[in-house]
């Protein structure tokens, strides 16, 4: 069957979609943003009661991960170049997503928690080969943990999967999708630096880290990181999620066209000339001669390599 054609994803592309839609997803942000400032107002108060651990504050994680898909998946039509609807696609993404992106928010509590335990450990101070193969190992587990949380995620707002499939689909895609994780650590790599100047620049002005920061919470970073996130996996989703699977069922579909047909090819293609809507025998059953027409096409498209 021919291959469908996938549309290319340039770096064009990337900054087109952000700039035609800045408004847009800088409205998206601050929606993210709000019950962030909740959550944060509640960690203010557990702290002056001295109820704040490390455990407490990564609770943010399960707590802002349906506003995340929400972002997700308006980053998603962005990057398809879809119409968006602000305020609607928002409350879909959170809706249609709400049980995947809590159970997936779990998981990465108990790892982000786990890792930032072993890593405090390690920063104790390395001795031996074998804590230092640990260390190694944890560092190779953690972007291993990234680049499936990348298609997992991408997965999650674009393609209508069980949560185990979505499991498996991600863990593969670590592979398939290195590419564009490549180019995801990347971007967040250059974030990070052009973050660290802005605070060198800033000195010990404390004020202006903070307003600095404050701002560009408010208005770029998490829509940015998650445009990035989106951008970079969905085409290779699409390629071998999306497109494998609307290639399987169409393939499918021509076997179950053709399967109770016993007459061979060459017959075939005697009964499809002439008038493509007279009526012809086959099988026991009247049908157009259209049909056979399409039926041919299709076999020939099965039997391409």
């Amino acid at each position: 069957m021919n291959k469908k054609q996938t549309r290319k994803y340039t770096l064009g592309d990337f900054f087109a979609g952000y700039i035609e839609n800045i408004g847009k997803l800088t409205l998206v942000n601050v929606l993210f943003c709000l019950p962030a400032a909740v959550f944060m107002v509640i960690l203010l108060l557990l702290n002056m009661a001295s109820l704040v651990s490390i455990a407490v504050v990564f609770l943010i994680i399960p707590f802002m991960s349906p506003f995340f898909s929400g972002m997700l998946y308006v980053c998603s039509k962005v990057t398809r170049k879809e119409k968006i609807d602000v305020l609607k696609d928002f409350i879909k993404g959170i809706k249609e997503n709400f049980i995947f992106s809590l159970l997936n928010s779990i998981i990465i509590y108990v790892i982000t928690l786990g890792l930032n335990i072993t890593f405090s450990y390690y920063h104790t101070g390395l001795e031996g080969a074998m804590m230092i193969m640990l260390f190694v190992f944890s560092l190779l587990f953690l972007v291993f943990f990234i680049c499936y949380e990348n298609s997992f995620l991408t997965m999650m707002v674009t393609v209508d999967l069980s949560f185990p499939e979505l499991v498996k689909n991600s863990v593969l895609l670590v592979a398939g999708g290195l590419f564009g994780h490549i180019k995801t650590l990347i971007s967040f790599s250059i974030l990070g630096i052009i973050i660290y100047s802005i605070v060198m620049f800033a000195g010990n002005n404390s004020f202006l880290i903070a307003s600095v920061a404050a701002l560009l919470t408010l208005s770029v970073m998490p829509v940015l990181c998650s445009y990035i996130v989106v951008f970079n996996s969905f085409q290779t989703v699409e390629k071998q999620i999306i497109v494998s699977a609307e290639e399987k069922k169409e393939t499918e579909n021509v076997k179950k066209e053709t399967v109770n047909t016993t007459v061979d090819k060459d017959e075939l293609e005697k009964l499809a000339k002439g008038d493509p809507e007279e009526f012809v025998f086959l099988d026991g059953r009247m049908i157009k001669r259209k049909s056979i027409i399409k039926m041919l096409e299709k076999l020939n498209n099965i039997n391409l390599p």
